[in-house]
């Protein structure tokens, strides 16, 4: 379904003549925003909610993913009158009331509400989520009750509502807990047309046509993104409003589209890109959202206090992301916050409004019911998530729980972690997390190519040893191959460990080799295995080799 499927039968409205009072947070918008519609789906979060004859429209969706531009295409369209919920200070008991008559003033008041109900005016109220963080619920549901008690001669739903996708949750609650009908339509992500349809109106100035090595630069990107992900998950990432502005950035960059295409025409590797959207993404979620409610719902408390921006950092936002989604509890005591005794209560309440909301999280319904499953928003922002933890000793074991717990579900990186966690380790890799990245290194290969790796020791002229691993792809039908990534081993407690070996090679006589998990088989595959010792962790294990590779198992010690 599309905007303009929900929204037809609506004309556009006269305008009023606003006072400079809300001149900061109420207005029309002039310009209608650049805007290509997302795909849009009739949700209902509570089985209470009557949708007959609603006095509401809700529209949800995590962040990032264009409800503001919603607001001010809906606004701009039809002369609504915007308004900016955060920007109102704090909102409740007789916010909507003074603000309106502050608006359009005292003669003009009456008629106003009366043309409300009568949808020859419409209201758009942006950003909820926001004015959430900073006012608190109680205030949300007396700014709802308040608008609701003026709605009482409509005849079709003339206010909409946008927030995340927690906040519109309760505000469906609410509804439905006070007898306010309202119909909820969550924004979805975008299918390959609309989404090249977006890069393609991004690259270019309003009312002009993209050239056709611009389509050709669209399509080329577009499908080396996808080579990254699996085609089940590529749409939550390829469907996403600040991947696709990202794309678009990077096209821009390039006046000869030839050279670009020469690129992207020997590019396998999209990281630098994914990288970039994932550290834009949560340096706004910091800047632009946690950091100015933070400080707008705190400063009277404590005027000393001016580290407002050290709160809510990249590092601190994962590890919060993870635990949530592990636990489903947005209370981690475990990372360390600067922050005055005095705060720690809001700061806490903020947190339990805005981890649930993180544009990395996503909560989807199953089966169009009221049951939900809480994950990532996909593949690509998990994997960053896990390789950017992995790189942090006090946090990394997060990282392998959620492994651990996802083995169950039949979960295994995509090559995105690989590349991500190659990025950020400097080259270097933890043994613990060798099965892991090679795991997602064999998401690599196409069906002609057979991925390996081998692990080996070398004895250093000061009589230490070192340890290697080495990355490959081998290919029957492509003669020329592809260079080896080569990345030194970090080795823990003397040992490696796999659940699975799989075209491996390990050449390491002074290593402990654990093999296997409990409850689990452990399967040895075209593998050779040279170590100290080796330590079953099942019970279970088969062995399979086939010509030429074979398999080798030779232990110094037994």
């Amino acid at each position: 379904m599309k905007i303009d499927g929900i929204l037809n039968g609506y004309q556009k409205c006269s305008r009023y003549e606003l006072g400079p009072a809300v001149a900061e947070y109420i207005s029309y918008i002039d310009n209608e925003p650049f805007f290509v519609s997302p795909n849009l789906t009739a949700v209902k979060t509570d089985n209470r909610v009557s949708t007959v004859n609603p006095k509401f429209v809700l529209f949800s969706a995590p962040g990032a993913t264009g409800k503001s531009t919603l607001a001010e295409y809906i606004a701009a369209k039809y002369n609504a009158l915007y308004w900016n919920l955060p920007k109102t200070d704090k909102i409740g008991t007789g916010t909507f009331d003074g603000s309106i008559l502050r608006a359009v003033g005292a003669p003009k008041y009456s008629e106003f509400i009366a043309n409300l109900n009568a949808s020859k005016a419409l209201l758009v109220i942006d950003a909820f989520d926001e004015a959430e963080i900073i006012s608190g619920r109680k205030m949300l549901s007396t700014f709802i009750s308040d608008i609701s008690v003026h709605l009482t001669d409509y005849s079709s739903p003339n206010v909409f509502l946008l927030a995340r996708t927690e906040t519109a949750q309760y505000i469906a609650s609410f509804c439905a807990e006070n007898s306010i009908p309202i119909a909820q339509y969550e924004i979805g992500f975008f299918h390959e047309t609309e989404a090249k349809a977006f890069i393609a109106q991004s690259i270019v100035k309003k009312g002009e046509t993209p050239t056709i090595a611009d389509l050709e630069c669209i399509n080329t990107y577009y499908n080396v993104v996808r080579s990254q992900i699996t085609s089940e998950e590529s749409q939550s990432f390829l469907g996403y409003a600040p991947v696709l502005q990202a794309i678009a950035i990077h096209i821009k960059k390039y006046g000869n589209r030839s050279k670009l295409l020469s690129e992207l025409s020997n590019q396998r590797d999209c990281t630098a890109v994914i990288m970039a959207i994932m550290n834009d993404l949560l340096s706004r979620e910091q800047a632009d959202k946690v950091v100015p409610a933070f400080e707008k719902r705190c400063k009277e408390v404590c005027p000393s206090f001016t580290d407002w921006d050290k709160v809510y950092s990249a590092e601190e936002q994962l590890v919060r992301i993870i635990n949530y989604i592990l636990f489903e509890d947005t209370k981690f005591t475990n990372y360390p916050i600067d922050i005055p005794p005095q705060l720690v209560d809001e700061y806490q309440a903020l947190l339990d409004l805005f981890i649930p909301q993180s544009p990395f999280v996503r909560r989807s319904y199953i089966d169009n019911s009221t049951k939900s499953r809480l994950g990532f928003t996909g593949p690509a922002f998990r994997d960053y998530a896990l390789a950017c933890m992995m790189q942090k000793d006090d946090f990394a074991e997060y990282a392998q729980v959620y492994f651990e717990e996802s083995i169950n579900q039949s979960y295994f990186p995509s090559q995105i972690f690989f590349d991500c966690y190659r990025a950020l380790s400097d080259g270097i890799i933890g043994s613990e997390h060798l099965s892991y990245v090679y795991d997602s290194f064999r998401a690599k290969a196409t069906a002609l190519e057979r991925p390996y790796l081998h692990c080996s020791e070398q004895l250093n002229d000061g009589g230490t040893l070192s340890y290697t691993a080495v990355f490959g792809m081998l290919s029957d039908k492509h003669p020329n191959k592809k260079d080896d990534i080569v990345m030194k081993l970090s080795v823990s407690n003397d040992e490696l460990s796999f659940n699975q070996l799989s075209n491996i090679s390990i050449d390491t006589s002074h290593l402990r080799v654990r093999i296997g998990r409990s409850g689990a088989e452990a399967r040895i595959t075209n593998s050779s295995i040279v170590c100290d010792s080796i330590q079953w962790e099942t019970r279970n294990v088969s062995i399979e080799s086939h010509t030429p590779e074979g398999c080798l198992l030779s232990l110094i010690h037994i």
